[in-house]
C-alpha cells in the first residue's frame, strides 16, 4: 500500500501546479469572475501531495518538484499571455516561478507534518 501511495504522490508532484494556479486565476480574471475555488484547491493539492509523498525519499521528491516548476514555466510561457497590467511588478515568468517555489515549499511542509504524525503514531 505504501508503494501505491508513494507512486500516486509522484504523479501528483508532476502536476504543474504553479501554471494551473495562474492559468485558472488569469482566465477567471478575463471572464470577469472571481476565482472562488483557487485557495481550497491549492490547500487540497498541497495536503494530498504532501501526505502521499511522505514515505518517499526527499532526494527523489525535490527533483520531481523542480521539474514540475520548470514545466509550469514552460506552459505559462506558451499558454498565458504576458499581460503587464495583471502580472506587475514582476512579470509573468517571475510570478509563475515564485508560485511554483511556494508550491514546492508547501508540499515539503505537508510532507514533514505527515511524517512527524506518522512517526508519533508508530
Amino acid at each position: 500500500m505504501k508503494t501505491f501511495i508513494t507512486a500516486a504522490g509522484f504523479v501528483l508532484a508532476c502536476v504543474p501546479a504553479g501554471f494551473l494556479f495562474h492559468f485558472y486565476e488569469y482566465t477567471q480574471h478575463l471572464a470577469g469572475e472571481e476565482a472562488s475555488f483557487l485557495m481550497p484547491g491549492v490547500f487540497i493539492y498541497l495536503l494530498l501531495t504532501g501526505a502521499a509523498v511522505s514515505y518517499a525519499d526527499i532526494r527523489a521528491i525535490v527533483p520531481v518538484l523542480v521539474l514540475s516548476a520548470g514545466l509550469s514555466l514552460f506552459l505559462g510561457n506558451i499558454l498565458i499571455a504576458d499581460d503587464a497590467s495583471w502580472f506587475k511588478p514582476f512579470g509573468r515568468d517571475v510570478t509563475v516561478a515564485v508560485t511554483a517555489s511556494i508550491f514546492i515549499g508547501g508540499v515539503l511542509m505537508f510532507r514533514y507534518l505527515t511524517r512527524s504524525m506518522l512517526e508519533k503514531r508508530e
